[in-house]
């Protein structure tokens, strides 16, 4: 298997060079490595230079290229048959891509596969096993901060994964079409949605590891508004009307428990979260007209069947 990894960095000089290393060390090595930088001013460009002359480097000096813009500049520039999207900020074990790897493999059916992925600082905690989907379409990572007891320890079929690492057949992105530059950041949830919606099937690969220094700083009123515009537009690009007015109260109940915890935690005073979360509605409602045209053309609440809607109420399908 001919693999093509594609990293995404911003000022992380250090830490990619940590997954850079553990990259390079895979018993499963890729055929090639890309890094698309969005514009950094820490040194990263030099010690690719320097210390990776192998690596392909993509950057667009004087453009603004956030997450999903950087993601297809590396799809775009991939040449072999599997992508393995990675975050700069994780650290893969030996036997992690052979893993993915073997596991697509034995289950063809399969067009893309997902790590357990453990805390980088707190490594007997879980990052995350995978994604699953609320029904107000905010994502969940399953598994977070659970100590890691084996109850993730079979391979099962899941929703999607996130950017931190997941390995997809690049035939995918020809039906898919490629990650949605108008949600700028957390746009793995939209595709993933159109991923399912095309039939196509993501595995959870347990023996597969990899570490994530997951963000632990103070929540800002601009991550609430991203993630909130982007799922406005994600309602009005996917759901059937039911499950559009089905969603206001789950929420409001998400949105009530998350005030009171940004609060408790100290992250961010629910005075802010109000006005950033009106702020999205607003700016998302009257910044909707290509999702409207986009569910019209593509019809995809047409293709929300039953089993998109059980994703809603469970993570985990065996696969056997």
């Amino acid at each position: 298997m001919q693999i093509s990894a594609v990293i995404t960095t911003y000022n992380q000089r250090e830490i990619l060079e940590i997954c850079l290393d553990s990259l390079l060390k895979q018993a499963q090595p890729c055929s090639e490595i890309i890094v698309v930088d969005c514009g950094s001013t820490d040194g990263t460009a030099e010690l690719i230079a320097r210390k990776y002359p192998a690596v392909k480097w993509i950057s667009r000096p004087g453009e603004q290229v956030d997450e999903a813009r950087a993601i297809n500049l590396g799809i775009g520039g991939a040449q072999f048959s599997h992508i393995l999207l990675l975050n700069a900020d994780v650290r893969l074990e030996e036997d992690c891509l052979r893993e993915l790897a073997e596991g697509l493999v034995i289950h063809p059916e399969a067009a893309a596969a997902i790590p357990k992925i453990m805390n980088f600082y707190t490594p007997e905690l879980i990052d995350a096993v995978g994604h699953r989907p609320y029904y107000d379409f905010y994502p969940a990572h399953v598994g977070q901060d659970e100590r890691d007891a084996g109850q993730y320890d079979r391979v099962c079929a899941v929703f999607g994964g996130c950017l931190a690492g997941a390995l997809i057949k690049k035939e995918v992105f020809g039906k898919t079409g490629a990650f949605d530059e108008d949600f700028c950041y957390h746009s793995v949830d939209d595709f993933f949605w159109r991923f399912n919606l095309s039939g196509f099937k993501c595995i959870y690969l347990p023996a597969s590891r990899m570490y994530h220094r997951r963000l632990r700083s103070r929540v800002s009123p601009g991550y609430v508004f991203i993630c909130e515009r982007n799922r406005v537009w994600s309602l009005i690009k996917y759901y059937p009307v039911f499950m559009i007015i089905k969603s206001f109260f789950y929420t409001f109940k998400r949105l009530f428990l998350s005030a009171f915890s940004y609060t408790a935690k100290k992250k961010l005073s629910v005075y802010r979260v109000v006005p950033a979360v009106l702020y999205a509605w607003i700016y998302g409602i009257t910044h909707s007209k290509k999702f409207w045209i986009c569910r019209r053309r593509e019809g995809y609440p047409e293709l929300f069947s039953d089993s998109m809607e059980r994703w809603l109420n469970r993570s985990w399908v065996s696969i056997n």
